[in-house]
């Protein structure tokens, strides 16, 4: 009953919105969604007619393919700034920076970026911009920060409450310049996903859901985009997601595997399959390296870990972020994932009762991460085309061109063609973004 009555309000309130003036100029409005945890076998097992319409009419993947790693903080700021996560610095959702001894999780803080996301870009370039939930996105200051962005992330709302503050913001915008890029969030299945685990009925259904609501969504949008349209402007609907699911089976304890107290200089980090060991707290070079080797012995007597020193972390991961990086970075396969709960070193998932699902993998290596990426146009529909595999960091590039502004300089510069997709160009439009871990 809420979400029918907060669609009724914002479709009532259109009626007091003037149409744009004619111009002979068409501009070229951009809305982005992201959902998060979108595994594309997801559209096959649940009912999702507003997912089929748009492979039907728009342009679509379903091996949207994220950078290494797939987490959520690092793909989604991998999609705003078309950089890796050596260069864009947000290595997971949760990171230690060695240069300022500080832990984050989940932050608010843009300032940490290193990158620039579509968002400055966008602003910087004369581009009226709204942006909702993206990670990294909150408590903008400065010249270029974004017309309308939040403080933090409102843990409360549901999704149909972020985005429909998306169209309210929308619609209450009355400068004679247009808001042109909107972004938001939603948690789409995620959650559902590492609760009962991506074949679970309850992860379908979280699907359908999700469906539903982004039916509505486009509604909504064009309702507020036809009442303030020139004759000759185009509209976008992005809707991407960050990465699949993987099923769990196994839980490891890091520190424990490693043989640390639970007082120790070495700063532990983890996320998903992979785990950092910060060795600068220990002043003494001799004694930081025994505690390297140390460690390497200890963690490689576990077959199920592979170990890597951060210089010889695989090139293609661009991974090696010189201070977000760990000294040593642990990697566990596709089924297992670090769980700091347990209290020994491996425990069933299914004895702890969650999580049953995780990402973070590498695409190359789990083509379960792979996920899903659909585009329309209107009025004009882009003609119902299956594009095949795309690198996430090419969407930045891509939204640039369609806003008509320049990429970000550390931003991958290929824009994803959209209108017309050869077949020469499908075949290069992803390359291997994950090393193989030996």
């Amino acid at each position: 009953m809420k979400f029918a009555w907060h669609v009724f309000v914002v479709f009532v309130a259109l009626i007091a919105i003037p149409a744009a003036a004619d111009s002979t100029t068409g501009r070229t409005t951009l809305v982005w969604i992201s959902l998060d945890g979108v595994r594309p076998d997801y559209l096959d097992r649940a009912d999702t007619p507003f997912f089929d319409r748009l492979s039907e009419h728009g342009v679509y993947s379903r091996e949207h393919k994220p950078l290494f790693p797939s987490l959520t903080f690092a793909a989604h700021v991998t999609k705003a700034t078309g950089a890796p996560v050596e260069k864009h610095g947000i290595p997971g959702n949760a990171f230690y920076d060695n240069r300022r001894d500080r832990s984050y999780g989940y932050p608010n803080f843009p300032w940490l970026l290193e990158a620039e996301p579509i968002w400055t870009t966008a602003t910087r370039q004369g581009v009226t911009t709204a942006v909702f939930g993206w990670p990294l996105s909150h408590r903008q200051r400065g010249k270029h920060r974004a017309r309308y962005a939040d403080e933090s992330f409102d843990r409360n709302l549901n999704d149909t409450q972020r985005l429909f503050h998306l169209l309210d913001t929308w619609r209450k915008h009355d400068d004679p310049e247009p808001v042109r890029l909107l972004m938001g969030y939603g948690i789409g299945p995620d959650d559902a996903g590492h609760r009962h685990g991506p074949d679970a009925k309850e992860t379908a259904a979280a699907m359908a859901v999700a469906d539903q609501l982004m039916a509505k969504f486009e509604q909504g949008m064009l309702a507020l985009w036809h009442a303030r349209r020139g004759p000759n402007d185009i509209l976008y609907l992005w809707v991407t997601s960050d990465h699949g699911m993987s099923a769990v089976h196994t839980l490891v304890n890091l520190r424990r595997c490693a043989g640390l107290p639970a007082r120790s200089p070495v700063r532990l980090v983890t996320g998903g399959h992979i785990g950092h060991l910060f060795l600068n707290r220990i002043d003494d070079p001799d004694a930081r390296a025994t505690m390297r080797a140390d460690l390497l012995t200890r963690l490689r007597a576990h077959d199920f870990i592979t170990v890597y020193e951060r210089d010889d972390l695989p090139a293609r991961w661009r991974y090696r972020h010189p201070h977000r990086t760990g000294d040593l970075v642990a990697i566990l396969p596709r089924g297992y994932t670090f769980n700091g709960r347990i209290r020994q070193d491996t425990q069933s998932a299914q004895d702890v009762g969650e999580p049953l699902g995780m990402h973070s993998y590498c695409a190359d290596d789990n083509p379960e991460m792979l996920t899903v990426a659909f585009f329309q146009r209107y009025p004009e529909p882009l003609g119902g085309r299956n594009i095949g595999p795309i690198d996430m960091d090419r969407l930045h590039a891509t939204a640039a061109r369609l806003l008509g502004i320049e990429p970000a300089p550390d931003a991958r510069p290929n824009p994803i063609d959209l209108v017309v997709a050869p077949t020469a160009d499908r075949e290069t439009n992803a390359v291997s973004a994950c090393g193989t871990a030996k």
